[in-house]
């Protein structure tokens, strides 16, 4: 199975050099997660979508947090279920928050309320534009696999999410972190879900969107979650900017250069 490469150079740079400088046309995203107990990811999302050239940027969290974030311009508070996340109640306002904008990014730090399971599943079917899904938000959607075949979402996984994903689809070919970069790009491809994919193996991001697939290298991330927020931001500012050509634009999210 062929792949493009990306090593020193961003394979694509009309895309990765192209970017708006006027903050108007930038994009506008929605960035959706927390609980009582993490505003870890949301804030990590926040800051790498900023240094991503985002245009504008709308965080919704529980309302649990309000007392410690208090009111600021920017943040929407939804309502919390008993555990302090995020309750199915909120839905509405996140499908009209997210018609607003051009992008939405699920983070993560969902908690694990049944009750915003539900709420991350509704937002999949009612939501009809584009969506990223990252850190535990992609536990909760290895149990909806349906959802994943929407070719205007991107999940970006850890290793241990893409194992639980391969082993969901009763894949021939197991998944194990030892597979060479071949092997992996193979097995990659056997994957028919039309959800775009960005996973981490083997020190490479690789993108999958329909049948395109790229690796580019990464010795630079050495932990196996932490990264996920940043790259989720980025590959939905990316989106945002380029949502006619959406392998290009993931490609290019996941090209760093060494002054990032």
């Amino acid at each position: 199975m062929s792949y493009q490469r990306q090593t020193t150079k961003p394979l694509f740079d009309d895309i990765f050099w192209s970017r708006p400088e006027r903050t108007d046309l930038a994009g506008k995203l929605l960035i959706v997660g927390g609980n009582r107990d993490s505003l870890k990811a949301p804030m990590q999302a926040y800051t790498a979508a900023q240094a991503a050239g985002v245009g504008q940027i709308q965080l919704c969290v529980p309302d649990i947090l309000k007392h410690d974030l208090g009111n600021q311009p920017g943040i929407t508070f939804l309502p919390s279920t008993s555990s302090g996340s995020l309750s199915k109640v909120g839905l509405n306002e996140i499908i009209v928050a997210s018609n607003d904008t051009g992008g939405l990014l699920l983070i993560g730090d969902f908690g694990r309320s049944s009750q915003t399971t539900q709420l991350i599943d509704e937002i999949f079917v009612q939501q009809h534009g584009q969506i990223t899904l990252s850190g535990d938000g992609v536990d909760a959607m290895l149990n909806n696999l349906e959802l994943l075949n929407n070719h205007q979402t991107c999940v970006v996984l850890n290793p241990g999410q893409f194992q639980k994903l391969v082993s969901a689809t009763n894949s021939i070919v197991a998944y194990k972190s030892s597979l060479p970069l071949d092997a992996f790009a193979e097995l990659f491809h056997k994957l028919e879900f039309e959800c775009a994919m960005v996973v981490l193996h083997s020190g490479h991001l690789w993108v999958k969107c329909a049948d395109e697939i790229s690796a580019t290298s990464r010795p630079d991330i050495q932990n196996e979650t932490l990264w996920q927020a940043e790259q989720a931001a980025r590959t939905s500012t990316f989106l945002l900017q380029h949502p006619d050509e959406p392998f290009k634009a993931i490609t290019s999210s996941v090209f760093l250069l060494e002054t990032q």
